[in-house]
């Protein structure tokens, strides 16, 4: 329910109050917010998890990162459901492209992936520097506001639009708008390459962090 009310409450915000004028906005919208509180709430209760997980690290012999798979995995399975939901109502009473959302399988892996490496990454920072949460918390905020999920690319002025344009976030989103507003697939080979490539580095850099830090993990939590 959370993110289909989140969703509601920010279409009716920009579409009646602030009566944004702008093609099939709810679909654009729900093609960028809905990946975002993904990624945003995995990292989120990923971070502190292994700090706040401790005694069972120490204590039970499991692998200390199927902590972070659990909580990513129960996140995804909200997102993917909220996100079917509205899909599903868009295809039926919205005209919206069935054959399109085939795509979306793709883009979905690549963003669980991406996700899921983040989560690790900062979950092992936070056992280091263990104010970290209120960091990354801060950090999002500001690039929710930097990423074009409530408005468009096109909209941002020339100068800024290439540094936004080049946002990591943006290249895992990107996929999901063009896939539900295009109406081929030609569109959006180059994004999905895109945010392949951008959850493979993130995948590579996530693994090394591990290498490097899980002998001492049970010695700072």
């Amino acid at each position: 329910m959370n993110p289909i009310l989140t969703y509601a409450v920010q279409v009716f915000a920009f579409t009646t109050i602030f009566q944004v004028r702008f093609p099939n906005y709810a679909v654009y919208l729900l093609a960028g917010l809905f990946p975002w509180m993904f990624i945003v709430q995995s990292v989120d209760m990923c971070t502190g998890i292994f700090v706040n997980s401790g005694s069972i690290i120490k204590n039970i012999p499991m692998p200390p990162l199927l902590l972070v798979y659990v909580q990513v995995l129960d996140n995804f399975i909200n997102f993917f459901c909220a996100f079917l939901l509205i899909i599903i109502y868009n295809v039926f009473f919205k005209s919206l492209n069935g054959l399109n959302v085939l795509y979306i399988v793709i883009p979905t892996i690549s963003l669980l992936l991406a996700t899921t490496s983040m989560s690790i990454f900062f979950s092992l920072l936070n056992v280091r520097f263990r104010d970290l949460k209120f960091v990354v918390s801060f950090i999002f905020s500001l690039l929710f506001y930097m990423t074009p999920i409530f408005y468009n690319i096109a909209q941002v002025p020339e100068h800024f639009r290439k540094f936004i344009g080049n946002n990591p976030l943006y290249f895992l989103l990107k996929p999901f708008q063009l896939i539900l507003l295009s109406d081929g697939s030609e569109f959006f080979v180059k994004s999905i390459i895109q945010s392949c490539v951008v959850s493979f580095i993130l995948m590579g850099f996530a693994l090394l962090c591990w290498k490097k830090m899980k002998k001492m993990l049970v010695f700072y939590v």
